[in-house]
């Protein structure tokens, strides 16, 4: 399974992890599951949630305002602001 690269950033925080297997978060055109090798694309997130998996466990983020640009090697979410909820 191929793994990437996440960046989620606000003027005010910033979380980076290496070896995400998937992110999913939802855009006007519905909800999207990011993998490795990914094709490039900027995407506006219009829900707050964003689930991000690791070989060690699942992230949650609550995002406002954001959007993703996303490579085959890395996501990257640009935020207003965002919280980090409970990793599981």
């Amino acid at each position: 399974m191929r793994t990437f690269d996440f960046e989620l950033m606000s003027p005010d925080d910033r979380v980076a992890l290496s070896d995400v297997v998937s992110v999913d978060f939802a855009t006007p055109e519905g909800r999207i599951q990011i993998l490795g090798g990914h094709e490039a694309m900027v995407a506006e997130l219009t829900e707050p949630e964003i689930r991000v998996k690791t070989a060690s466990g699942i992230w949650f983020f609550v995002a406002n305002g954001a959007f993703a640009h996303v490579s085959g090697t890395r996501t990257t979410i640009v935020a207003d602001g965002f919280v980090r909820d409970q990793k599981q």
